[in-house]
């Protein structure tokens, strides 16, 4: 039997280590000081609130279901991007340098209605009108801008959910989906593409796709759910929404796929993702939720690869949370439909500085 001597080292050892095991866990999951700040006096009206934020020529742009649709930040107020524009816009993205959004109308210089492309004076239409409905969002895929929807119905077209402006027209990629389609990104050099569907075509996907350029893929056994946000992180894709499976593996609401299966991250998002994005190293879920991992998170919470963290007391009030977020002029915008960042009154628009 070992001596009292040897038994009190052991207890010593035992004792340290369990207080320094304490302390890297404490590091890990705390928070990182960082504080929130309005930007202005914000941005008021519409049901939903800001659904689009692009950095384009150094500013700050953001649309969505308010007047007049599209707003720039100059640094100390919003002012109207362009006169005479009006309409709900839910997307916007840079493509060949150039500001691309959907769902605008402008009577300034003729009239651009749908998906439009700045030209620095004027909003110019891409391709008409004809269409059932309305692309959703829009992303550079390769030089291409791809647009994704509920179902486009050209005029003399064949109908897609997935469609790309070829200069000309917009044009389906592959078979219909029998879903709507509504987030996208590329992983790996493939557009990855989520919303909720069951099949592309007659081949089974669940709720998240892959284009190659030639054909749809599935990505394992897919989601359960709604796919609302897909983002790339640490060299994976990663899903947010409102699902619970991920291939086999129970998740809560986010998901990381690294092209061949998918994870959990950590214990996730006690209800629904909605945006994803990158800030400081670290990945950035913004949607309705009031959890993440073990941490209280209003709405918005970061990923460290090993757990989560709050950002602040996040963003309160109304009724949509988070929408969209972007990383601009070193501080993290959050946007959505709610009145409080932390302690600090808002309308639907915040910043978040580390």
């Amino acid at each position: 039997m070992p001596g009292k001597r040897a038994v009190s080292i052991l207890v010593i050892i035992f004792v340290v280590v369990t207080m320094v095991s304490t302390a890297i866990s404490a590091e890990k999951t705390a928070p990182r000081p960082g504080s929130w700040s309005s930007l202005g006096k914000g941005i008021t009206g519409g049901d939903v609130g800001v659904l689009a934020l692009c950095e384009y020529d150094d500013r700050l742009v953001a649309g969505g279901d308010f007047f007049p649709g599209l707003i720039v930040w100059n640094g100390t107020s919003w002012q109207p991007f362009s006169y005479r524009i009006r309409g709900f816009v839910s997307s916007l993205c840079m493509w060949n340098d150039a500001l691309v959004g959907v769902e605008i109308w402008d009577d300034s210089c003729g009239t651009a209605f749908g998906a439009a492309k700045w030209d620095g004076l004027c909003w110019q239409p891409l391709g008409f009108s004809a269409y059932e409905h309305t692309i959703h969002k829009i992303i550079d895929w390769n030089e291409r801008l791809i647009g994704c929807g509920i179902r486009w119905m050209a005029k003399g077209k064949p109908p897609g959910n997935v469609v790309e402006w070829d200069g000309e027209s917009w044009l389906p990629r592959g078979t219909d989906f029998n879903g709507p389609v509504v987030s996208m990104a590329v992983y790996n050099g493939q557009l990855i593409v989520g919303g909720l569907f069951a099949k592309v075509g007659d081949s089974e996907v669940r709720n998240i796709a892959a284009w190659d350029g030639h054909a749809w893929s599935p990505l394992g056994s897919g989601l359960n759910g709604f796919v609302n946000a897909l983002y790339v992180f640490d060299g994976k894709l990663i899903a947010g929404g409102a699902f619970t499976k991920a291939g086999n593996v129970k998740v809560k609401h986010v998901a990381a796929w690294d092209g061949s299966s998918w994870t959990p991250l950590g214990k996730g998002t006690n209800k629904e993702v909605n945006a994803l994005t990158e800030y400081n190293s670290r990945l950035v879920a913004g949607g309705r939720f009031t959890k993440a991992g073990d941490m209280k998170a209003h709405n918005i919470a970061a990923w460290d690869g090993n757990s989560w963290s709050p950002l602040g007391s996040g963003v309160h009030g109304r009724d949509w949370g988070i929408n969209a977020l972007v990383v601009y002029d070193g501080m993290l915008i959050v946007a959505g439909h709610f009145d409080k960042a932390g302690d600090t009154t808002v309308s639907n628009i915040a910043a978040w500085k580390e």
